[in-house]
């Protein structure tokens, strides 16, 4: 019924803000589909702050968020759960929550029909729904263990191994596998060449403990060949090799799987660390003049948001980058600046002052008549694109942001030879670091929760 880009938005929204109220525990997120094949059941699953009767009852009205301390703590103005809702039911389905309260998590359910009302009654038979994934080659005898302190990864680790072709042994926690090697024989590990698939904890002391313990294992005599999962970096801490970092995908985890057990058992590197094989890394493309010397306006009242935004610049090689936490903030860095900002990313939705009003107030400076300004909007309908360009804003972009679009319009409206301006903003403190799906999902993360 749906269209896939008003799905993956739905789904980004849901995500983000699971992600951004969750601090410690897991966000998990599910798909199936109902016995009679009518709905597809979407579930998003959190270990949050959880929601008190009061709030669920606020949830989806426009501007609100559970309670003032919330908007204050975390940001953001509650319209993508808003936007999220109506999304579903364009689509014939709905978007409910529920929770055990605060501090116990929340399940946002998305129900979507298989098939649309209105579809003849003969196309509801063409629909086959069965699993299609078969197996990829190369799995071979070698049997898996995976180890991690996640419960709900080890498992579905465990689902991509039956993709993969190789067999998944077991599951244990790390404190599963220190307390199996200090046995005198680990007696759960198997005798024959076997694979320790094992995600390192960020703390190096505690990654450290797992790699003890499977040295521990070999000294027994087990014959282990370790893959080691890692987060994009793990502070102060060489992660040894073979590793593949997160997010662990389909590709990644097969590709590494092979490369490990493609070596003969008895080759001196079969257990000794090694680096995977990779491709030749490509020289990075010259970064143009004009972003080494732009200084762009960032303006999103979500300190996370912010954050994306920030390293997508800098990915692009624009290294000067103002923040702005609100409209009126960001007029003072306009006001207070003693040149001209070479463009700035402004949030369209937020508290206090919009960024379209921003916009028009900005547009009243002479300095900013061209300047490129682009709004950032999780909703991508005709009506508020319209909007935008009526404020003012030189273009708009939905999120996710597409960072090869925002090259484009960076490329094509900075001034190679404007003076970069040089302001007085205020100090304020660094954004507080990104949860871990922040550094890890690279190009495809990004916040909808406004």
């Amino acid at each position: 019924v749906g269209d896939a880009r008003r799905l993956k938005r739905v789904l980004l929204n849901l995500l983000s803000n699971a992600i951004k109220f969750t601090h410690d525990g897991t966000v998990v997120i599910s798909c199936e589909v109902d016995e009679p094949r009518e709905w597809c059941i979407i579930e998003v699953v959190d270990t949050g702050i959880g929601l008190s009767e009061d709030a669920l009852a606020r949830l989806f009205q426009p501007f609100t968020q559970a309670d003032s301390s919330i908007t204050r703590r975390y940001g953001g103005t509650g319209m993508g759960l808003v936007i999220s809702q109506r999304l579903a039911r364009r689509m014939h389905g709905e978007l409910t929550v529920t929770s055990a309260g605060e501090g116990l998590g929340c399940r946002f359910t998305v129900r979507l029909p298989c098939f649309c009302p209105e579809a003849p009654e003969e196309l509801r038979g063409d629909l086959d729904l069965s699993p299609t994934e078969l197996p990829l080659a190369g799995g071979g005898e070698h049997p898996v263990i995976v180890v991690d302190h996640l419960a709900v990864r080890r498992q579905a680790t465990a689902e991509l191994l039956q993709v993969t072709g190789f067999r998944c042994e077991a599951l244990l926690s790390v404190h599963q596998l220190s307390e199996m090697a200090s046995s005198p024989l680990p007696t759960m590990l198997p005798e024959g060449p076997t694979v320790v698939v094992v995600f390192l904890p960020k703390a190096p002391a505690e990654a450290e403990a797992c790699l003890t313990a499977l040295r521990k294992a070999q000294q027994h005599g087990r014959r282990l060949r370790s893959l080691h999962i890692s987060p994009v970096k793990v502070m102060g801490w060489e992660v040894p090799r073979p590793a593949v970092t997160l997010p662990l995908t389909l590709p990644k985890l097969h590709q590494a799987l092979l490369e490990i057990t493609s070596i003969p058992e008895h080759h001196p590197e079969a257990t000794s660390p090694r680096a995977l094989a990779t491709s030749p890394a490509r020289a990075p493309a010259p970064v143009p003049e004009e972003f080494l010397r732009a200084t762009v306006l960032v303006v999103d009242d979500v300190p996370m948001n912010r954050r994306v935004l920030v390293l997508k610049l800098q990915q692009l090689g624009i290294t000067t980058v103002v923040e702005a936490g609100t409209g009126l903030e960001a007029l003072d860095a306009v006001q207070q600046a003693t040149g001209v900002f070479s463009a700035i990313l402004m949030d369209v939705m937020m508290p206090q002052l919009d960024g379209m009003e921003a916009t028009r107030q900005i547009r009243l400076d002479p300095r900013y008549s061209s300047v490129l300004i682009v709004g950032i909007t999780g909703d991508c309908g005709a009506s508020t694109l319209q909007q935008c360009v009526e404020a003012g804003m030189t273009a708009a972009i939905g999120k996710p942001i597409d960072t090869p679009v925002l090259h484009g319009l960076l490329r094509a409206h900075l001034a190679p030879n404007r003076d970069p301006p040089t302001h007085s903003f205020p100090d304020r403190p660094p954004p507080p670091a990104p949860v871990d799906a922040i550094a890890q999902a690279g190009e495809g993360c990004s916040n909808g929760s406004d």
